[in-house]
């Protein structure tokens, strides 16, 4: 089992897990991964990898053939998921769907956001409250009248997303947050995962937006064929170039580049590797001023 990497306590703990859908099929391989309270983590891999069935044994809605996942509550309390029904489950960790429509079923906004409250127990007198508090956190109307169905696609999303956070769970997992979405749009679902993370929680992100996967989190897990194959800061998985081949995914295009720089100028442009525009941004403008300081320099000993 894997040890804590952040001195706290764990958010979930996955322990020699295997998993498969019909019998002499095996889907997770052992699997071992535990994740601290408070991580941002992304997990990367090819359609088919398990990443999906991975991350629905640790919300209950599968259950390890072999081995066991431990949540854990605000206070580092263990709730094993073979032992706890979905309800009590929801109250610790959260999972939102790719898709949201396949998350969304009530006729309003409202409804939608009370059914989950319900289900773990929040007194009546403090939902409306929660409710308009994570509606405006998302950026949706606190009124909460809408019919979700005649939202917009980015707007469903981030309704799936405030259905989970108003319950307030220590742990979030988001399934591709931002499939489908426009930039902008994928920048706000990402945001609002940050905000949360900012208060402490644990996030989970699985998607192959590896541009937004560098920029936001700092803990990436690979998956290949049910087995855990890469796992660590993004500047050292998206720099291991077999994992990623493994993986069928490609670093961002910003770390690809400053890589070939790096290899190929004399000077050393990378204070470290590029993940973001902005890295590559503030070490250009230092190297740049570098070598202007250099040149005057230069002219004034000539």
């Amino acid at each position: 089992m894997t040890e804590s990497r952040t001195g706290k306590h764990p958010a979930l703990v996955v322990d020699g897990v295997e998993f498969g859908y019909v019998s002499d099929t095996t889907v997770l391989h052992d699997v071992d991964l535990s994740i601290d309270s408070g991580e941002f983590v992304t997990i990367i891999g090819q359609n088919g990898s398990g990443k999906s069935t991975l991350v629905k044994n640790v919300v209950g809605l599968l259950k390890p053939d072999q081995g066991s996942v431990t949540i854990y509550d605000d206070d580092g309390t263990p709730y094993e998921t073979t032992e706890q029904p979905m309800n009590v489950l929801a109250r610790y960790v959260g999972f939102v769907f790719q898709n949201p429509d396949d998350q969304i079923f009530h006729t309003s906004v409202q409804k939608e956001l009370t059914y989950g409250l319900k289900n773990i127990g929040v007194p009546e007198a403090e939902r409306q409250e929660r409710i308009e508090s994570v509606l405006d956190a998302v950026g949706l109307s606190t009124d909460g009248s809408q019919n979700p169905f005649n939202l917009g696609k980015g707007q469903r999303q981030r309704l799936a997303i405030a259905a989970v956070l108003v319950m307030r769970p220590q742990t979030i997992i988001v399934d591709e947050p931002t499939t489908g979405q426009d930039r902008k749009e994928s920048k706000r679902i990402m945001e609002i995962l940050q905000e949360y993370n900012d208060e402490g929680h644990t996030i989970i992100a699985i998607t192959h937006d590896i541009a937004l996967a560098a920029e936001y989190t700092d803990r990436v897990v690979a998956i290949r064929d049910g087995d855990v194959i890469a796992d660590g800061p993004p500047e050292r998985v998206f720099l291991d170039e077999q994992n990623l081949k493994e993986t069928n995914i490609r670093p961002p295009q910003i770390t690809q580049l400053g890589a070939a720089l790096n290899d190929r100028l004399d000077a050393d442009i990378l204070e470290e590797m590029w993940l973001t525009t902005d890295d590559a941004f503030e070490d250009t403008i230092d190297a740049l001023s570098e070598g202007e300081a250099v040149t005057k320099s230069s002219r004034k000993h000539q």
